[in-house]
């Protein structure tokens, strides 16, 4: 992005309330010099791109005598903007399709850790349950009288007492 077009970008921007307003010619312009970068081809608003800061119009060539339109680095992200909203034919960014698979991998990951609590805690309940138990096996075995022994009081009841130890979450991975 070159120094003129970041400064136009910048007060386009900043000039008010942010809005980025473009005319259906603009998004097409846009769409079609984000898939090649530059283009030779004069389009209809591209003078209200380049004022905005989102496309460069490089005066002609004298060797080659043709006007050369390039995408700014925020006419490429406005372009994928547009391109998520359907507002053009291009497919959707692959900065989006990965957002969204890694959100879809975050919720996945989040109600797994859900679950290894859950099981966590039942285990936990668990072994405090039968360590009370062999104690007073113990106790009973020696000929004294049981003592009363009171359990963890964050593990005190299972919290899932139906589930096998088999189908708890943690030994999925050890198969």
């Amino acid at each position: 992005m070159t120094e003129a077009s970041h400064h136009r970008f910048a007060e386009y921007a900043t000039s008010g309330a942010f809005a980025v307003n473009l005319t259906r010619k603009q998004v097409s312009a846009l769409a079609m010099l984000s898939n090649t970068g530059e283009h030779r081809m004069q389009f209809v608003g591209m003078d209200g791109l380049e004022r905005k800061g989102l496309a460069t119009v490089l005066p002609p060539d004298s060797e080659y005598g043709y006007t050369e339109n390039r995408i700014t680095p925020a006419g490429l992200l406005v372009s994928r903007l547009c391109a998520m909203a359907g507002l053009t034919n291009s497919p959707l960014p692959t900065e989006a399709q990965e957002i969204e698979a890694l959100h879809r991998d975050l919720a996945a990951a989040r109600t797994l850790i859900r679950e290894l609590r859950m099981d966590c805690h039942s285990l936990a309940a668990r072994l405090d349950e039968q360590t009370r138990d062999a104690a007073m096996l113990e106790d009973k075995l020696a000929g004294r009288k049981p003592r009363i022994r009171f359990g963890h009081p964050l593990y005190s009841t299972d919290p899932q007492p139906q589930k096998l130890v088999e189908h708890m979450a943690f030994l999925r991975g050890l198969k």
